[in-house]
């Protein structure tokens, strides 16, 4: 069990009969065995018995978290979410039905946000983007617990039970629940990831819990530092555009002495600041912070740099974000037709390059770049997410060509295809321009993200982006 392995739970599928059975399980595990206590002893170092805080409980379940908390804290107030309206039947008010990666939750809202056996479910990127969310929503603390991934764990329910009587589906979801859990340099890794600052994850023996405690270095946990307002210059790549709450959340640099890089929500004074604004889109804009709050003020749209003797206008028929994508029939490095329906069905991220390319930059860094996403992304493909290259050299870059260059780069053609055949009118529906000159193909860079249905849903322009940009972008469309 030296690596994470996470296979499908039965609960989230389970008749109610069995659901039910199984979240009592669930209940009796977190009391008598470790979940409770590992909870409660963190909460303990953080406030007193009769403080009075506010706690959002993440994937709660049925909310015996919340039960645990308010016996041992009787003027803290525990908000239970989970997805599922039956998981929360028997929870305490308050309760929240919604998506953990799309919480309705405001910045700063409440003092801790808790997830108790939850990350788990998630792959290593999902976490790192929860635990920014969470960032966002804490005003004080991220707290964690979960199980430690040890073989005594794993056969702990197995092994008991004819004594305890644990459903079946507990003895299902239970061991692939550990398969799934950590290591505690693990947990803290990832906790570093998300930006956050953690502290030493504790074990909590002898029922292999552990327990972490993470403050947010992220922008609105600096907002109390500061007494007056502030700007900063900000530069990103946007990942998401919701223009009801006016509101972008963006993939940016680095801000020497303020914040590191990130991806997070940015409000913005009004929807005209979104005109041109889309994911994939690279922005400036100023943030102006005070102690109220944060606003992103002047967005712009940065364009790719182009030869001001040569400029290039995308093509007429190119298409608009969340349009479809039009019927076309290539070649891939095998031979094997690809059609625009074997888009569907799963997030595609496509490029376009070609294997002469002389210019380390352009073509080679963009191929780099998807070898990459193939190794960050290797777990949700090629299920949930595919990557296509198609050449802009058909006449050399036939399918042989292509198959020992995508075996230069290490692809796995069952995750990355390399396409050749009529590719001009597909490079100008994405709104490439190219055109051979002096021995080599001129052409402006685009890469693109099609959604499960074929629709265009991201659009980047140049080749000039961080990887962790792109990287960010298709994790965020991974979540919905």
């Amino acid at each position: 069990m030296r690596e994470r392995l996470i296979t499908p739970e039965i609960l989230d599928r389970a008749p109610d009969g069995e659901a039910r059975a199984n979240l009592a399980d669930i209940v009796r595990i977190n009391r008598y065995f470790g979940g409770h206590a590992a909870l409660l002893r963190e909460l303990g170092r953080l406030e007193p018995r009769h403080a009075s805080f506010t706690v959002l409980d993440v994937g709660a379940a049925s909310g015996d978290h919340a039960r645990s908390i308010r016996a041992r804290f009787p003027n803290a107030e525990i908000v239970s979410l989970d997805l599922h309206a039956r998981n929360l039947a028997a929870a305490p008010d308050p309760r929240l039905q919604a998506d953990a990666f799309r919480l309705p939750v405001a910045a700063q809202s409440v003092d801790y946000v808790c997830c108790n056996l939850f990350l788990h479910h998630f792959s290593a990127h999902e976490i790192v983007s929860l635990l920014r969310d969470f960032a966002v929503i804490a005003r004080k603390a991220v707290l964690v617990t979960d199980l430690e991934r040890r073989h005594t764990a794993h056969h702990f329910l197995p092994a008991t039970r004819w004594l305890f009587g644990w459903h079946p589906v507990t003895l299902h979801d239970g061991p692939a629940s550990v398969r799934a859990g950590f290591r505690p340099h693990e947990l803290e890794r990832l906790a570093i990831e998300a930006g956050l600052k953690p502290y030493p994850v504790r074990r909590h023996l002898p029922w292999f819990r552990l327990s972490m405690i993470a403050t947010a270095l992220a922008l609105l946990a600096l907002l109390a530092l500061l007494g007056c307002a502030k700007r900063y210059a900000m530069e990103g790549m946007v990942l998401r555009v919701d223009p009801g709450r006016r509101e972008m959340t963006v993939s940016h640099r680095a801000v020497p002495g303020f914040m590191p890089a990130m991806a997070m929500p940015f409000q913005v004074g009004g929807n005209h600041e979104l005109a041109g604004v889309h994911p994939g889109a690279q922005v400036r804009f100023d943030l102006r912070v005070s102690k109220d709050g944060s606003m992103a003020r002047s967005v712009r749209v940065v364009r790719p740099a182009v030869d001001p003797e040569t400029p290039l206008e995308a093509p007429a028929e190119r298409i608009a974000i969340g349009g479809p994508v039009p019927e076309f029939e290539l070649t891939d490095q095998d031979g094997i037709p690809f059609r625009a329906s074997d888009l569907r069905g799963r997030l595609t991220a496509i490029n376009f390059i070609y294997s002469r390319c002389p210019l380390p930059e352009v073509c080679p860094r963009l191929a780099a770049g998807f070898a990459s996403l193939q190794r960050r992304f290797r777990t949700e493909m090629p299920h949930r997410l595919a990557l296509v290259s198609v050449t802009l050299d058909p006449t050399y870059d036939q399918p042989a060509v292509l198959k020992q260059y995508a075996e230069s780069l290490a692809a796995d053609p069952s995750r990355w295809r390399f396409l050749t055949g009529d590719t001009a009118p597909v490079a100008r529906s994405f709104g490439l321009v190219h055109w051979p000159e002096e021995g080599v193909i001129v052409h402006s860079s685009v890469t693109a993200l099609v959604d499960p249905e074929g629709r265009l849903a991201a659009l980047v322009e140049g080749a000039s982006f961080r990887l962790e940009q792109i990287a960010d972008l298709i994790a965020d469309r991974l979540k919905r």
